[in-house]
């Protein structure tokens, strides 16, 4: 049996690189110690020509973050923070699911082995009600086509609670605290990988209704009432679905359909709070 590295471990990135040779992942990997951001790194690639595939993987990001530039906590040698390169010949509008289908990799993944996971919309995992992943997208166009889209990974691994700031104590989580186990981040990063590529595949492939229907096995929002707001205006309605272009869909009080892109939404009759993770 391989033993699951101590957390302090650097991550061994030449068993990564032997082990997914065979994979989209397996032939361009940049491995740092700390970055700012791994989708800075990731996209200047991009706009230097890197393949789809292309593979970013730090120990600590000094400027980590999520939507809204939110602050991502990226710790050294107990997480993955890690972003690719996907360019994927799709038209634009499709875009909106790689991202998802990302975290329903995750999200489907961690079910595997952990209780209680679920996705919060667009593209968290929870696991006990608690994020413990979450997924930036980033796309860049030239004119009306689509060039490339960066996505970054930050998911929270062998953290114990000490290491998380106490007003986020009942907001996030790391596997290690769901477990009770330290994690082998070196084979999750590999199988994780792997789960993407699967998925990545349908949707390149245009089966967008089994990415669709992942997510909504997964969504812990469905049919919940929420308050979506789109600049000036606010709906209120239940979440039904997402579509094939990676919407949101409400169905509001008169029963008329809503489809939307916001990611700003909150339960109905709450506040929204700055979510600083």
């Amino acid at each position: 049996m391989t033993k699951v590295p101590e957390p302090g471990t650097l991550l061994n990135i030449d068993r990564i690189r032997h082990e997914l040779n065979q994979t989209m992942f397996g032939g361009h990997i940049h491995a740092f110690n700390q970055v700012s951001s791994t989708n800075d790194v990731a996209k200047q690639l991009a706009k230097q020509g890197a393949p789809e595939g292309t593979l970013v993987v730090a120990e600590q990001q000094t400027r980590g973050r999520g939507r809204y530039s939110r602050k991502w906590s990226s710790p050294p040698f107990v997480g993955l923070w890690f972003s690719f390169v996907l360019r994927p010949k799709v038209h634009g509008e499709n875009v909106g699911l790689v991202a998802l289908l990302s975290s329903v990799a995750v999200a489907e993944l961690l079910c595997e082995s952990t209780a209680q996971v679920t996705l919060k919309w667009p593209n968290d995992v929870l696991v006990q009600g608690r994020k413990v992943c979450g997924v930036l997208g980033e796309t860049d166009f030239h004119g009306a086509r689509l060039s490339h889209v960066v996505l970054g990974i930050g998911l929270n691994v062998n953290q114990t609670a000490d290491m998380f700031l106490p007003h986020l104590a009942d907001r996030v989580i790391s596997l290690r605290m769901a477990k009770g186990e330290i994690i082998d981040r070196e084979q999750l990063l590999m199988n994780l990988l792997v789960r993407i590529e699967e998925l990545y595949s349908d949707f390149s492939a245009g089966r967008f209704d089994k990415i669709v229907g992942a997510w909504k096995a997964r969504c812990g929002q469905l049919y919940q009432q929420v308050q979506v707001r789109e600049g000036e205006c606010r709906h209120i309605g239940h979440i039904v679905s997402i579509d094939d272009y990676g919407r949101l869909v409400l169905r509001l009080a008169g029963g008329q359909l809503l489809t939307t892109h916001s990611t700003d939404l909150v339960p109905f009759g709450g506040e929204q709070s700055p979510s600083r993770e």
